[in-house]
Protein backbone atom coordinates (compact mmCIF):
# COMPACT_ATOMS: atom_id res chain seq x y z
CA UNK A 1 0.00 0.00 0.00
CA UNK A 2 1.24 3.47 -1.16
CA UNK A 3 1.88 5.99 1.88
CA UNK A 4 -0.71 8.86 1.00
CA UNK A 5 1.79 11.38 1.09
CA UNK A 6 3.33 13.31 -2.18
CA UNK A 7 7.05 14.37 -2.89
CA UNK A 8 8.10 17.88 -4.64
CA UNK A 9 11.47 18.56 -5.80
CA UNK A 10 12.42 22.07 -6.66
CA UNK A 11 14.43 22.33 -9.59
CA UNK A 12 14.59 25.80 -10.65
CA UNK A 13 17.51 27.95 -10.22
CA UNK A 14 20.60 28.32 -12.61
CA UNK A 15 23.48 27.62 -10.20
CA UNK A 16 24.72 31.05 -10.95
CA UNK A 17 27.54 30.43 -8.19
CA UNK A 18 27.89 27.17 -8.56
CA UNK A 19 29.02 27.41 -12.21
CA UNK A 20 27.61 24.42 -13.47
CA UNK A 21 24.07 22.98 -13.82
CA UNK A 22 23.43 21.08 -10.42
CA UNK A 23 20.49 19.50 -11.51
CA UNK A 24 22.80 17.34 -14.68
CA UNK A 25 25.44 16.61 -12.20
CA UNK A 26 26.89 12.80 -11.96
CA UNK A 27 27.83 12.30 -8.67
CA UNK A 28 26.36 9.13 -6.70
CA UNK A 29 25.18 6.60 -9.26
CA UNK A 30 25.10 6.64 -14.04
CA UNK A 31 21.81 9.03 -12.45
CA UNK A 32 22.19 12.61 -12.72
CA UNK A 33 21.92 14.58 -9.56
CA UNK A 34 18.31 15.42 -10.19
CA UNK A 35 17.30 11.75 -11.30
CA UNK A 36 19.15 10.48 -7.89
CA UNK A 37 17.20 12.74 -5.93
CA UNK A 38 13.59 11.38 -7.95
CA UNK A 39 14.63 8.29 -7.23
CA UNK A 40 15.30 8.81 -3.21
CA UNK A 41 12.13 10.35 -2.76
CA UNK A 42 10.74 7.96 -4.39
CA UNK A 43 11.51 5.43 -2.02
CA UNK A 44 8.65 7.10 0.42
CA UNK A 45 6.43 8.79 -1.05
CA UNK A 46 3.02 8.24 -3.86
CA UNK A 47 3.64 11.13 -6.22
CA UNK A 48 6.33 13.41 -6.70
CA UNK A 49 6.32 16.54 -8.57
CA UNK A 50 9.66 18.40 -10.21
CA UNK A 51 9.03 22.41 -9.87
CA UNK A 52 10.66 24.00 -12.42
CA UNK A 53 12.09 23.19 -15.91
CA UNK A 54 15.03 20.57 -15.91
CA UNK A 55 17.29 20.36 -18.71
CA UNK A 56 16.95 16.28 -19.05
CA UNK A 57 13.85 13.91 -18.51
CA UNK A 58 13.22 12.90 -14.72
CA UNK A 59 11.60 9.50 -16.20
CA UNK A 60 7.60 7.96 -15.04
CA UNK A 61 8.64 8.59 -11.45
CA UNK A 62 7.43 12.28 -11.49
CA UNK A 63 5.67 14.98 -13.30
CA UNK A 64 7.27 18.21 -14.02
CA UNK A 65 5.33 21.31 -13.99
CA UNK A 66 7.15 25.16 -14.50
CA UNK A 67 7.28 27.48 -11.79
CA UNK A 68 5.59 29.82 -12.84
CA UNK A 69 7.35 33.08 -11.15
CA UNK A 70 10.51 34.24 -12.34
CA UNK A 71 12.33 36.62 -9.60
CA UNK A 72 10.79 35.44 -6.81
CA UNK A 73 13.50 32.10 -5.92
CA UNK A 74 12.28 28.89 -4.51
CA UNK A 75 9.02 30.04 -3.67
CA UNK A 76 7.82 29.86 -6.69
CA UNK A 77 8.73 26.36 -6.82
CA UNK A 78 7.02 25.34 -3.89
CA UNK A 79 3.98 27.16 -4.60
CA UNK A 80 3.34 25.42 -8.20
CA UNK A 81 4.19 21.85 -6.07
CA UNK A 82 2.24 22.18 -3.82
CA UNK A 83 -0.41 23.35 -6.16
CA UNK A 84 -0.26 19.95 -8.25
CA UNK A 85 0.22 17.18 -5.83
CA UNK A 86 -2.41 14.35 -5.25
CA UNK A 87 -1.75 14.30 -1.37
CA UNK A 88 -2.30 16.61 1.79
CA UNK A 89 0.85 16.25 2.82
CA UNK A 90 4.07 16.16 0.61
CA UNK A 91 8.20 15.75 1.97
CA UNK A 92 9.70 18.97 -0.02
CA UNK A 93 13.55 18.71 -0.76
CA UNK A 94 16.22 20.56 -3.07
CA UNK A 95 17.49 19.09 -5.95
CA UNK A 96 21.06 19.52 -4.62
CA UNK A 97 20.85 16.73 -2.09
CA UNK A 98 23.92 14.94 -2.74
CA UNK A 99 23.34 12.36 0.37
CA UNK A 100 19.70 13.04 0.95
CA UNK A 101 19.01 10.48 3.26
CA UNK A 102 15.85 8.25 2.94
CA UNK A 103 16.25 6.85 6.01
CA UNK A 104 15.96 10.46 7.50
CA UNK A 105 12.89 11.31 5.40
CA UNK A 106 11.00 8.64 6.70
CA UNK A 107 12.07 9.22 9.74
CA UNK A 108 10.11 12.88 9.29
CA UNK A 109 7.09 11.26 7.74
CA UNK A 110 6.70 9.53 11.20
CA UNK A 111 6.45 12.52 13.15
CA UNK A 112 3.22 12.75 14.56
CA UNK A 113 1.58 16.16 15.02
CA UNK A 114 -1.42 18.31 13.04
CA UNK A 115 0.95 20.70 12.15
CA UNK A 116 1.26 22.97 8.85
CA UNK A 117 4.96 22.58 8.06
CA UNK A 118 7.33 20.03 9.64
CA UNK A 119 10.65 21.41 9.55
CA UNK A 120 14.22 20.70 10.88
CA UNK A 121 16.19 23.26 13.12
CA UNK A 122 19.90 23.36 13.04
CA UNK A 123 21.64 24.07 16.62
CA UNK A 124 22.72 27.18 14.55
CA UNK A 125 18.79 28.39 14.36
CA UNK A 126 19.39 27.57 10.47
CA UNK A 127 15.27 26.07 9.27
CA UNK A 128 15.59 23.69 7.10
CA UNK A 129 13.01 24.49 4.70
CA UNK A 130 13.77 22.57 1.73
CA UNK A 131 14.30 19.43 3.92
CA UNK A 132 10.82 19.59 5.26
CA UNK A 133 6.80 18.36 5.31
CA UNK A 134 4.24 21.25 4.09
CA UNK A 135 0.67 20.42 3.97
CA UNK A 136 -1.31 22.22 1.20
CA UNK A 137 -2.92 23.69 4.01
CA UNK A 138 -0.29 26.36 3.73
CA UNK A 139 -1.33 27.58 0.10
CA UNK A 140 -3.36 30.42 0.53
CA UNK A 141 -0.67 31.99 3.58
CA UNK A 142 2.20 31.32 1.06
CA UNK A 143 0.59 32.91 -1.81
CA UNK A 144 -0.21 36.25 0.82
CA UNK A 145 3.43 35.80 1.68
CA UNK A 146 4.51 36.16 -2.32
CA UNK A 147 1.92 38.47 -2.99
CA UNK A 148 3.01 41.05 -0.12
CA UNK A 149 6.44 40.79 -1.71
CA UNK A 150 8.54 38.77 0.75
CA UNK A 151 10.94 36.13 -1.13
CA UNK A 152 12.43 35.10 2.48
CA UNK A 153 11.90 31.22 2.41
CA UNK A 154 12.56 30.91 6.06
CA UNK A 155 10.29 33.78 7.01
CA UNK A 156 7.43 31.57 5.59
CA UNK A 157 7.35 29.92 8.99
CA UNK A 158 6.76 32.67 10.97
CA UNK A 159 4.48 34.27 8.16
CA UNK A 160 2.61 30.64 8.70
CA UNK A 161 2.57 30.96 12.81
CA UNK A 162 1.21 34.52 12.52
CA UNK A 163 -1.60 33.08 10.75
CA UNK A 164 -2.23 30.64 12.99
CA UNK A 165 -1.22 27.29 11.33
CA UNK A 166 1.23 25.08 13.44
CA UNK A 167 4.80 24.70 12.53
CA UNK A 168 6.64 22.19 14.21
CA UNK A 169 10.35 21.35 14.24
CA UNK A 170 12.81 18.67 14.96
CA UNK A 171 16.43 19.48 16.44
CA UNK A 172 19.96 18.26 15.33
CA UNK A 173 19.47 15.39 18.30
CA UNK A 174 16.66 14.22 16.61
CA UNK A 175 17.57 13.49 12.95
CA UNK A 176 21.00 11.85 14.11
CA UNK A 177 18.84 8.99 15.38
CA UNK A 178 18.59 8.55 11.33
CA UNK A 179 21.86 10.78 9.75
CA UNK A 180 24.65 10.96 12.35
CA UNK A 181 26.82 12.79 10.17
CA UNK A 182 23.24 15.04 9.29
CA UNK A 183 24.74 15.18 5.73
CA UNK A 184 21.66 14.81 4.59
CA UNK A 185 21.17 18.70 4.56
CA UNK A 186 24.50 19.25 3.27
CA UNK A 187 23.43 20.96 -0.62
CA UNK A 188 25.91 21.91 -3.75
CA UNK A 189 25.63 26.12 -3.69
CA UNK A 190 29.53 27.07 -4.61
CA UNK A 191 32.72 24.85 -6.30
CA UNK A 192 33.92 24.24 -2.61
CA UNK A 193 30.97 22.70 -1.85
CA UNK A 194 31.02 20.61 -5.02
CA UNK A 195 34.65 19.56 -4.18
CA UNK A 196 33.73 18.57 -0.83
CA UNK A 197 31.31 16.15 -2.07
CA UNK A 198 33.37 15.01 -4.33
CA UNK A 199 35.64 14.11 -1.77
CA UNK A 200 33.53 12.68 0.60
CA UNK A 201 31.82 10.31 -2.27
CA UNK A 202 35.00 9.11 -3.35
CA UNK A 203 35.97 8.49 0.63
CA UNK A 204 32.51 6.32 1.14
CA UNK A 205 33.41 4.17 -1.76
CA UNK A 206 37.04 3.42 -1.30
CA UNK A 207 35.93 2.54 2.57
CA UNK A 208 35.22 -1.17 2.47
CA UNK A 209 32.22 -2.03 4.30
CA UNK A 210 32.01 -3.81 7.84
Amino acid sequence: MRPEVSGIVLAGGRSRRLGIDKRSLILTSERNQLSETVERLAAVVDDIVVAGDPPSDVGDRAIVVPDGQLGIGPLAGLLAGLTSIRHERAVIVACDLPFLSVELLQGLLAVPGDYALLVPRRDDGTLEMLHAIYRTSVIDTLQEYVASGRRRLSGLASALERAGQLVQVVGDDWARRYDPTLRSYFNLNTPADLEEARSALKVDRDTPSA
